[in-house]
């Protein structure tokens, strides 16, 4: 139950991601006559830091095949004709590019290995400035001896 849980997290925070993306994938900048394309840049980034931290949160790789799904979903709705003659994501060459490597990385962070979890600790680390105090005192001991 805990790993189907974990996948519909996975499809509704891909949703959201496809939905926010879909708009953040169309800023750019024009610099003299090139057009940098940052938008599609922080939405890669968006994604696979999701994808990475849901996966290492449930140790499955379920959720992000979820933002996958999700991320999919939300793409071809966006891409396509909403409210009369309204779309969200344009035929142009950022949004190809956004479309074609988001697909890629999506599918790339899905067959990763999820990462180790994270240690939980009870207890706060030893001061530096206790850890310091004991290094002097064993070696100010050693030199009287």
């Amino acid at each position: 139950m805990q790993k189907f849980s974990a996948f519909i997290g996975g499809v509704a925070l891909g949703t959201v991601l496809g939905l926010s993306c879909a708009f953040v994938q169309a800023d750019r900048s024009q610099v003299g006559s090139h057009t940098i394309a940052y938008g599609v840049f922080i939405s890669w980034t968006l994604i696979v830091i999701s994808q990475l931290w849901l996966s290492r949160r449930w140790q499955s790789r379920l959720p992000s095949i979820g933002i996958a799904l999700g991320w999919v979903a939300m793409t071809i709705i966006m891409g396509s004709k909403i409210i009369s003659s309204e779309i969200i994501i344009v035929d142009a060459w950022w949004s190809k590019l956004y479309l074609f490597g988001g697909a890629l990385i999506l599918g790339c962070v899905c067959a990763l290995p999820t990462l180790k979890p994270v240690p939980e600790i009870n207890e706060l680390p030893e001061p530096f400035t206790d850890v310091m105090n004991s290094q002097i005192d064993t070696r100010a001991e050693q030199d009287n001896k």
